[in-house]
């Protein structure tokens, strides 16, 4: 591509680790290709990279980052001044002409590497059916704790993109999920964006991050920076060695101090207030029913902010900027200059919102936390996330899917009961039963089903009936499982069930539950119970009433070690859920 568009290129060995621009190609990550030094210190030490598209389960998910799991047809810049996209619009990223390959464009469903949701085969994300017109296979979710800024943006709340850079250390980091080397021959628009993307690279000047944040104030404003990895030092008294100080709620003493390191030409951001007051000549007031800013200001300091973060979910009570500095985004911003020194102020307050009852100010205080984050990074503040770019982190396996193929056995029959008072009792397991629960048991008898579902489904002749039933899985178990107690999660099973590892019982629901047919199952694994390789699990079922067995469904069933909270902050807001059916994945909701 690059020498079809006119450029001189030199291959990237052990005599020019100091190249002044390190162009990375397509997929070279992906195929763990050996770089001639160490891409972080080649960046850390003032160096300038544009990686081009990876493939992204083998690079940005092993490195903590979420993924779009859609080709991206529909992208927008943010700012339309930027020199990238300069020119350019949201008409211009949409439907390349042409077909990207950095997927597979037809993939076959039936070969069970693609995750489905139990309903019909239906896959989870829906049929993926050709690449034609995408502009990014793999946009990444923009980071909320990071100081990853986004050139474009793309697909759900507009929170995800193709293109973002990093200003690491001394030097820069462009990372381009756009497909254009697919659409480059045949979308003048793929061309242009390369050509000015490198334009825009070779003359750019590192920002170069600041040695020495400091934060003064309280502890509770001090969680803001704390839970996003801001890496900082605390500290009670101003000196002017700091580079940039943030601001949270300080004593009289300490606001003359910090009147003084303003004059004198200190830089300072000033975190959210909560309540209506002045604080250095700025006065704040209350919205009670404010919706999130309107307009994106052309300040260096707002570079990387979307509509899309200033937006609420629906109205809040948020106190606002009223008057006093210079006032951006209907008062979530501001910014004033003192004497030599400069100060700005943000009203994007994520802890504003009581998000963990009114759940639908989540995506509000996710998008709270990345403005306020980027607005940050633009003063030069790093994070302690921002490596994890040059570093996989795989995490041992956590969570091991018992979606697939079963065997079922329904060993003892009985006519269907026709109404609850003549529900058959549980006699206890059968001999037939007791043998297909063993730890090896033959298993000729039994009917492989291609997911879990009520018994009633698996045969024609099976329709109506009640009774008793077993199934069977063998799964394979990582060493890590055997060593510590382990759950296993199987949702609704109808009516009374007892579960089985290895032969060895380890949880049962009987008549004392009410309503078991509508009764989640989480049983705990003993540790030890578990064995490094094949395992069996059995699930022996008793179905009085009605349908019975297993409900399709249900997609979540699994063995699972709980994972300990993480001590420090992740990419992404913490409390971003994945544990359950109905969790925070936006893509699930294409299906529909």
């Amino acid at each position: 591509m690059l020498l079809q568009l006119g450029y001189t290129i030199t291959d990237w060995n052990s005599s020019n680790t100091n190249a002044p621009l390190v162009i990375i190609g397509r997929e070279v990550l992906s195929s763990n290709y050996k770089l001639p030094t160490n891409l972080e210190i080649y960046i850390s030490t003032g160096g300038k990279s544009i990686v081009f598209n990876q493939h992204p389960d083998s690079v940005l998910v092993k490195r903590g980052y979420r993924v779009s799991q859609y080709i991206s047809r529909y992208v927008f810049p943010l700012d339309s001044v930027h020199p990238v996209t300069k020119g350019l619009d949201g008409i211009d990223f949409r439907n390349w002409c042409g077909n990207s390959t950095l997927t597979e464009a037809y993939p076959d469903y039936l070969d069970g590497k693609f995750k489905t949701d139990g309903r019909a085969n239906v896959p989870y994300y829906s049929w993926h059916w050709g690449n034609r017109g995408g502009v990014a296979t793999a946009a990444m979710e923009k980071p909320h704790q990071s100081g990853w800024r986004p050139i474009l943006e793309c697909e759900f709340d507009l929170a995800y993109s193709p293109l973002m850079e990093l200003n690491y250390k001394k030097g820069l980091l462009v990372w381009c999920a756009l497909d254009v080397e697919d659409h480059y021959e045949d979308d003048p628009v793929a061309a242009i964006t390369v050509n000015n993307l490198i334009d825009y690279v070779v003359v750019k000047l590192p920002e170069q991050r600041n040695v020495f944040t400091a934060y003064i104030g309280d502890e509770a404003q001090e969680q803001l920076p704390l839970q996003s990895g801001v890496l900082y030092k605390k500290i009670t008294s101003i000196t002017d060695k700091v580079q940039l100080l943030i601001c949270g709620n300080i004593n009289k003493q300490q606001e003359q101090q910090l009147k003084q390191f303003i004059l004198k030409g200190g830089k300072v951001l000033v975190l959210p207030k909560n309540e209506i007051g002045e604080f250095l000549g700025v006065q704040f007031n209350i919205n009670d029913s404010f919706f999130g800013g309107k307009t994106i200001p052309a300040w260096n300091e707002a570079r990387g902010i979307s509509l899309s973060d200033s937006r609420f979910r629906t109205s809040h009570p948020t106190v606002l900027i009223e008057k006093g500095c210079d006032i951006s985004m209907e008062g979530l911003l501001g910014k004033k200059t003192v004497g030599k020194g400069q100060i700005v102020f943000v009203q994007f307050n994520p802890l504003q919102f009581n998000a963990d009852s009114f759940t639908y100010f989540r995506y509000s205080r996710w998008r709270q936390t990345r403005a306020l984050n980027q607005v940050l990074a633009n003063m030069g503040v790093s994070f302690i996330n921002d490596d994890n770019i040059f570093k996989t982190n795989e995490k041992p396996l956590s969570n091991i899917s018992l979606y697939g193929e079963w065997k079922v056995a329904f060993t003892k029959q009985l006519p269907g009961a026709k109404t609850l008072a003549e529900a058959y009792p549980d006699p206890g397991l059968s001999e037939t039963a007791s043998a297909l629960v063993a730890a090896v048991a033959v298993e000729s008898s039994m009917t492989e089903i291609p997911v879990l579902m009520e018994v009633e489904k698996v045969k024609t002749s099976w329709a109506g009936l009640d009774g008793e039933m077993v199934y069977r899985k063998k799964v394979l178990v990582p060493k890590n499982f055997t060593t510590t107690s382990v759950s296993i999660s199987l949702g609704t099973l109808d009516d009374y069930d007892q579960v089985y590892i290895n032969g060895i019982k380890v949880g049962e629901t009987d008549n004392r539950t009410n309503d078991t047919w509508n009764f989640n199952r989480y049983y705990l694994i003993p540790a030890g119970v578990l064995k490094e390789g094949e395992n069996t699990i059995a699930i022996r079922i008793w179905d009085r009433y009605g349908g019975g067995g297993t409900t399709a469904g249900y997609t979540k069933r699994k063995l699972f070690i709980k994972q300990e909270k993480a001590n420090t902050p992740g990419l992404y807001h913490a409390d971003y859920r994945d544990d359950y059916e109905l969790g925070d994945d936006p893509f699930r909701y294409f299906r529909w």
